[in-house]
């Protein structure tokens, strides 16, 4: 049996890159997993597809965390795509991302998205989304678990008190398809723009997004050392922070994590 065999059924979009082609499972260990396998068991051309299942049995988030939700009730979505060299930076896609499903959210809900650095989305000050990049060879699997129609009981359950559904913050139910219709949409708006060179409009979205250029923030850097200071600019090959000692500079991908710093 084929990969898109496999499928209980295809969904089909309109877009010019992203979803194309949508294979829906109801249950499978980790939709990321599922497309790396894709990749890996067959030469086709998977450009454009993406996996959908109702369910995961071992979901991953960032970081090895694990990423839980209760059957039926998340968009969890993984993308596949084979993007120009230029564009297959994790901390980018992860950017194109973000953006992507916050603007999404907006439209779904009428309320704005937070972009949590570096994966994760928030909403009414609590997750709504998470975000797993992972790249095989030429091609990207963007992975993409959104909190649908969960409510308090879910969370209780899963021991995840500061999560947050779109259902809890609108008191109406969406379902899968719409969520993924509308997800897959923004993600080719924005792959769109990536391709066109235009990432001033990406960057721009990003820095309104994460909503602390100009305040004190606290970096904790990928070798354990943490720097706080005023976050000056940001962009996709430098982060600059004014600091006590002077003027820094990091690419994106040596941050950890980029926190708001509450001055008494």
């Amino acid at each position: 049996m084929s990969a898109r065999e496999s499928a209980r059924e295809i969904w089909h979009f309109p877009t010019q890159h992203v979803g194309k082609h949508v294979a829906v499972y109801t249950t499978v260990s980790s939709t990321n997993t599922v497309a790396a396998e894709w990749l890996v068991r067959s030469s086709e051309n998977w450009d454009g597809w993406a996996i959908l299942a109702e369910e995961q049995t071992a979901g991953r988030g960032q970081y090895h965390r694990t990423w839980q939700a209760p059957c039926g009730k998340a968009l969890l979505l993984s993308i596949i795509l084979q993007p120009p060299a230029e564009l297959a930076r994790p901390s980018l896609l992860t950017v194109w991302v973000a953006v992507a499903v916050a603007d999404a959210i907006q439209k779904l809900t009428e309320q704005d998205a937070i972009i949590k650095w570096p994966n994760d989305l928030l909403l009414q000050g609590r997750k709504v989304c998470g975000i797993l990049i992972e790249c095989h060879g030429s091609a990207v699997v963007a992975g993409i678990g959104l909190n649908l129609n969960q409510q308090t009981e879910d969370w209780t359950n899963l021991n995840l008190p500061h999560a947050i559904s779109l259902y809890q913050a609108t008191h109406r139910s969406i379902t899968i398809r719409q969520a993924a219709e509308q997800v897959i949409d923004c993600l080719d708006h924005y792959y769109s723009v990536l391709l066109k060179g235009q990432t001033d409009l990406l960057t721009r979205q990003w820095r309104r997004r994460l909503g602390l250029l100009g305040r004190p923030v606290q970096i904790e850097l990928a070798g354990g050392n943490t720097v706080a200071g005023t976050l000056q600019t940001l962009t996709f090959d430098s982060v600059i922070v004014a600091t006590s000692g002077g003027v820094q500079s990091w690419p994106p991908e040596k941050i950890l994590h980029l926190h708001p710093l509450e001055v008494a």
